[in-house]
């Protein structure tokens, strides 16, 4: 009786597998929560210390220092078409954060054209979704979102060129990465846990759009964002809950309550139509030649024959020209 080799049982078992490939499918999901590392105090003290190594140097204000061609407004409505393209993606939350973080790194650093700024905005959000995504966002959609402005190669030069200037180090320190460690150390019901977690991070995508939280450390805007929610859900112990939160983290209160009023003063002015307009003294106003500029907005593809069909604004040079 002649035995199978084992190659042999493997070729068999593969060509098995082939026969069902028809019926596979594939999921994407996010993993689940590790209830044992959330509550551990241990890891968002570690968070909070890597953050402060990291905050080491106050943040100067790149526009003044660095850039010469780009302005606090071109960034807003770059990063409203980075958050807009996240979501048509539906990456998840930390991505579009991650990527603003990329953006900021590079800007503080390198000095651009304006022509080369949604060449930058892409290729963050491209790498972003690398480092956080099971399936990340192909570099054909990306380029899609620029109305073909930018081509793939150029999408993959630029991916080493920002690897570079931000030395590999992707594994950044964002509000969302606080964010679920502080919930649970305010021991709320899990029904309300997840209103207040959906408010809180509205508030951390609306702050990483404004230049003037940029200053602020991740564990501030997660605070303070945090007690945003709190506030709009009109919890009766917010007081006591800030004070928790700073002895928590070490954030000033009144800082956090600074910071929860410019985000309330944004959300105010986005309902209405408006751009946040910073204090006059503050390094992120703008000048009054952006306040009747709306941020893009992305309209879905449509398909017309053999090629794609985009409404989506170019680039920032194009924007500018408004300015």
């Amino acid at each position: 009786m002649n035995m199978c080799r084992g190659d042999e049982l493997f070729a068999m078992e593969g060509e098995l597998a082939l026969t069902n490939v028809d019926n596979l499918v594939l999921t994407e999901a996010k993993s689940y929560e590790d209830p044992v590392l959330i509550s551990d105090v241990r890891i968002l003290s570690n968070i909070l210390l890597r953050e402060k190594d990291a905050q080491k140097s106050p943040k100067e204000n790149y526009f003044e220092c660095v850039q010469t061609e780009v302005k606090p407004h071109m960034r807003k409505i770059v990063t409203d078409w980075m958050l807009e393209v996240c979501e048509d993606q539906k990456c998840q939350a930390e991505v579009f954060s991650l990527a603003v973080n990329y953006l900021d790194g590079f800007l503080a650093k390198i000095n651009i054209q304006k022509s080369q700024f949604q060449l930058l905005a892409t290729v963050c959000i491209f790498v972003a979704s690398k480092f956080k995504e099971t399936a990340p966002v192909p570099a054909e959609n990306l380029v899609i979102y620029t109305d073909n402005s930018v081509s793939i190669l150029e999408i993959t030069q630029w991916e080493l060129i920002l690897l570079n200037v931000l030395e590999w180090d992707l594994s950044a320190v964002t509000p969302y990465g606080i964010l679920d460690h502080l919930l649970r150390t305010l021991n709320i019901e899990s029904s309300s846990s997840e209103t207040i977690r959906r408010h809180a991070e509205t508030f951390v995508a609306l702050t990483a759009t404004e230049f003037v939280f940029y200053q602020h450390g991740p564990a501030a805007v997660a605070v303070s964002c945090l007690g945003a929610a709190l506030r709009g859900l009109n919890v009766s112990t917010l007081s006591s809950v800030l004070e928790h939160l700073h002895y928590t983290t070490g954030v000033n209160t009144i800082t956090i309550k600074d910071c929860m009023d410019q985000i309330e003063e944004s959300i105010s002015m986005s309902m209405s139509g408006l751009s946040f307009q910073p204090s006059s003294s503050s390094p992120a106003a703008p000048s009054s030649k952006s306040n009747n500029v709306s941020a893009p907005k992305i309209i879905p593809q449509h398909y017309n024959g053999s090629k794609f069909v985009s409404t989506t604004p170019t680039d920032v040079m194009d924007v500018a020209c408004a300015f």
